[in-house]
């Protein structure tokens, strides 16, 4: 009886695992996950401390003159993907123009 169920959980979790692994090669790294790391982090009012590296990123772009900061930081936020294609400009906008200063 015994045998028969840690077959069943063997073969289950052969069969699962390239479902796994699958999903596991869609995840965003490096700059577009921060990017889209930050984009949540600074829509929300008090960001909890995993937003600590994507904020960290963000707020360490700085340029001489402020226009040109709020435009290096908005492309950086451009690299985070829409997932269904759509333009997110708007929302990026109002990000950098809100609370990203």
């Amino acid at each position: 009886m015994i045998s028969k169920i840690l077959t069943a959980a063997a073969v289950s979790l052969a069969l699962t695992a390239p479902v796994v692994s699958q999903a596991n090669t869609k995840l965003l790294t490096g700059d577009a996950r921060l990017a889209c790391e930050a984009i949540l982090c600074l829509s929300t009012g008090s960001p909890p401390s995993e937003c600590r590296p994507a904020l960290k990123k963000y707020f360490s772009i700085k340029l001489k003159r402020a226009h040109k900061t709020l435009a290096a930081r908005k492309n950086f936020l451009k690299l985070c993907p829409s997932s269904d294609g759509t333009d997110n400009s708007a929302m990026i906008e109002s990000v950098v123009h809100g609370r990203g200063r």
